[in-house]
């Protein structure tokens, strides 16, 4: 489903997207109802909760990317003009390009294709558009910065780079279960990350996960290089937490 349509009532009129938040809601009840299985609690009632569940859910990221948006913009226009491909002109294009396509009734959406590609977004588009969120991560922008990396792994999920960025972003404003789940799906990407493992640890600590913690690094001493400072780091903190 596209973040850009699903938008919850309140805050939209589209009906375009208020029905494609309806068939997507009713797809996932009626699949939920193939194998509920509650004798105490009625599957209406439970239903219900999914539908406030899934509503919350698209609400929330819908905000997130409005609030990316406007935040790339502040920050394009700050940019020399090097050319429309490279410019913010390009994501407007690309966004009323999606919306177009996904408003067409006879249109199916290709599940193989990345919203940058449905969008019409170069990589020429996307680096400037990174560079951009790395630059306020260095100077500890934390928010705006997670803002943009969760824009970029949506529109380009395969990126890790991405993931990273709004991962390290999370960890450092201390949201450690965001950073936690964040971490862990980059690792989809880089199964056998270090680095990665460590921070998760990391998280796990702050989150009083004990068992946890000690299998993350067990799992970063068994990744890192042999003797390098980060496994010699893990196995200090493994020794004090046998």
């Amino acid at each position: 489903m596209n973040p850009f349509l699903l938008k919850k009532s309140s805050f939209s009129s589209s009906p375009d997207s208020k029905k494609n938040l309806e068939q997507f809601l009713a797809y996932m009840i009626a699949s939920e109802k193939e194998v509920y299985k509650n004798d105490l609690i009625p599957f209406k009632n439970h239903a219900e909760m999914i539908e406030a569940k899934v509503e919350d859910f698209f609400a929330e990221r819908f905000s997130q990317l409005k609030r990316a948006q406007e935040i790339l913009k502040a920050h394009f226009e700050k940019l020399p003009f090097i050319d429309e491909e490279s410019s913010y002109q390009a994501w407007e294009r690309g966004v009323k390009q999606l919306q177009n396509q996904l408003q067409d009734p006879a249109f199916t959406p290709p599940f193989s294709k990345t919203a940058q590609e449905m969008m019409s977004l170069s990589w020429k588009w996307m680096d400037r558009a990174y560079e951009i969120a790395k630059k306020l991560l260095e100077e500890k922008n934390f928010e705006e910065a997670e803002q943009l990396f969760f824009l970029l792994k949506t529109i380009q999920p395969t990126v890790f780079e991405y993931w990273l960025g709004e991962a390290t972003c999370q960890h450092t404003m201390k949201k450690f279960q965001q950073a936690l789940e964040t971490y862990s799906l980059s690792l989809l990407l880089q199964p056998s990350n270090a680095l990665l493992f460590f921070q998760i640890a990391d998280c796990f600590k702050h989150c009083n996960e004990e068992e946890c913690y000690r299998q993350a690094l067990d799992c970063c001493i068994k990744y890192a290089n042999d003797s390098s400072e980060l496994q010699q780091e893990a196995i200090k903190l493994r020794n004090t937490h046998a």
